[in-house]
């Protein structure tokens, strides 16, 4: 029997941090806290992070900017998301993603359990581009180029 959900109040210095090269995630309510409804992570980008291109076979993502440039190609389209913007990725839609310069960003998951992924990663002290097979949380590479943060 699952627990019972309760409301949650989550300061701006609160949650799970988690950092993983140059990319700091703080999980402010984990899919735990929703019922397995969805994650939400506040992401604090450092310049030159990257993410190679990739897709979810079962969840989406929503990133709202919060501060800075985050620069993302969605099934092929380019776009520049400022301050105020709004990305939503569905399941199955290659996407990748960059920061050229210091960024923020809310990502919101649907199903919940990427905290759980990002909680993994960070432990994770080899994080190297690895193979398809070893697909992690929905996460399929699609081509990574030297100098991408693997999805995995």
């Amino acid at each position: 029997m699952s627990r019972p959900l309760e409301p949650r109040v989550v300061r701006e210095a609160d949650g799970w941090s988690h950092t993983w090269g140059l990319d700091r995630t703080v999980v402010k309510v984990s899919a735990e806290d929703s019922g397995g409804w969805f994650t939400l992570v506040e992401d604090n980008l450092q310049a030159d992070w990257s993410l190679g291109s990739h897709h979810h076979a079962f969840h989406a993502e929503l990133f709202y900017i919060l501060d800075g440039t985050v620069r993302f190609v969605v099934d092929g389209m380019d776009v520049e998301a400022t301050a105020g913007t709004t990305v939503y990725v569905p399941p199955d839609v290659v996407h990748e993603a960059r920061a050229d310069t210091n960024a923020r960003m809310l990502m919101f998951y649907t199903p919940g359990g990427f905290d759980r992924q990002l909680a993994k990663w960070a432990d994770d002290a080899s994080r190297v581009v690895r193979p398809l097979e070893e697909a992690a949380f929905d996460l399929f590479e699609e081509s990574l180029g030297p100098g991408k943060v693997s999805a995995r």
